[in-house]
């Protein structure tokens, strides 16, 4: 990677060197955090950029997968509120699309595999939401019953059918 290897004083520098093209998102670098030197990424230490005054490095400076993205908002809670927290929020989904919009990935539609259980997950949740609908027209649930218990079907297949679908696509 461009730059890989290279030591910096700050986060500045780093920023700086890769504004100016001489690193790589991805590279593997030296930088001092807080007086101590620290192996980390450009990537990193982009997002260590947005983080509120008063969350560590160390909450960034790994695979930022959706369990860590997770462990951070949590953190980010408890530690400096929730105000700073929708502010981190916002700010992480703002560097996610630019950076996403630069890779310049694309998915075609011919890539894009419909689950083959995705007609038998449907057909359940019909049947469990015309169940529902029994209940409420028996009188057993409320109308607002009816319609949470139907939405939490719904989302609940929406998140399946998503799941097999990512599925297909590692394949």
């Amino acid at each position: 990677m461009k730059g890989g290897g290279k030591v910096f004083s700050d986060e500045k520098e780093v920023i700086a060197a890769y504004n100016a093209e001489e690193l790589d998102l991805h590279a593997m670098i030296m930088v001092r955090i807080d007086k101590v030197l620290t192996e980390t990424t450009t990537g990193r230490i982009l997002l260590g950029e947005v983080l509120p005054t008063g969350l560590p490095f160390e909450l960034v400076n790994r695979l930022m997968d959706k369990k860590s993205l997770s462990e951070l908002i949590f953190q980010a809670f408890l530690q400096v509120g929730r105000e700073k927290t929708v502010t981190l929020l916002d700010d992480v989904k703002r560097l996610g699309f630019k950076y996403a919009t630069e890779a310049g990935l694309t998915i075609s539609i011919d890539q894009m595999r419909i689950p083959k259980t995705k007609v038998k997950l449907v057909d359940k949740t019909n049947d469990e939401v015309l169940r529902v609908h029994k209940q409420y027209r028996d009188g057993l649930i409320t109308n607002g019953e009816r319609y949470n218990k139907v939405i939490d079907i719904w989302a609940h297949v929406t998140e399946k059918v998503s799941e097999e679908m990512f599925k297909e696509l590692e394949n």
